[in-house]
């Protein structure tokens, strides 16, 4: 718990505002990026991108462990998003 209070301080050092704030902001990205996309691609595209994220700050930051299954599961999310992003037709 302790940890999470800490990274949430950093982050709204480096970045500004609360939770409420980000969330706001990456919110207004998402109806931005619906400009071009469908929703179900726009939206799939945010969650696959926060998941994919958050995992690399995991490894990166937190010390979680980095074998290749998890590499290799966090690959395939991402080519997914790419699949998703060049098959979407308008």
């Amino acid at each position: 718990m302790l940890q999470r209070q800490a990274v949430r301080r950093i982050h709204a050092a480096r970045v500004g505002g609360t939770d409420r704030d980000r969330l706001a902001r990456q919110f207004c990205l998402l109806v931005f990026s619906m400009r071009r996309l469908r929703l179900g691609t726009a939206y799939a595209i945010w969650a696959g991108i926060g998941a994919t994220g958050s995992f690399l700050v995991g490894i990166a930051a937190l010390g979680e462990s980095a074998n290749v299954w998890r590499i290799a599961s966090a690959a395939l999310i991402v080519l997914g998003l790419c699949g998703l992003r060049l098959t979407n037709t308008e």
